[in-house]
């Protein structure tokens, strides 16, 4: 049982978002304890892995291997970085 207030994973993924100065974040999780990171608001996209119906997060992938792809892709389509 969860206490009521108690820290969470939506908790500690804003606290590092905010942290580190990220404009938003990937959160990539896959059980019932990953949902406070779900339903976190702001600039962040939240993934599961395997579908659930009740779930707060929008987006999904099939399986745990999926996530390597995912992560490929977003390499593939971010920004070049320009010299400062």
């Amino acid at each position: 049982m969860i206490a009521i207030g108690a820290p969470n994973k939506g908790n500690a993924l804003a606290a590092e978002r905010d942290r580190l100065g990220c404009s938003w974040g990937l959160y990539v999780g896959d059980d019932a304890n990953d949902e406070d990171a779900f339903a976190l608001s702001g600039a962040v996209v939240s993934v599961r892995i395997g579908q659930k119906l009740r779930s707060r997060t929008r987006y999904y992938l099939r399986t745990q291997l999926e996530t390597n792809e995912l992560l490929e892709l977003l390499v593939r389509l971010r920004e070049p970085l320009v010299p400062a």
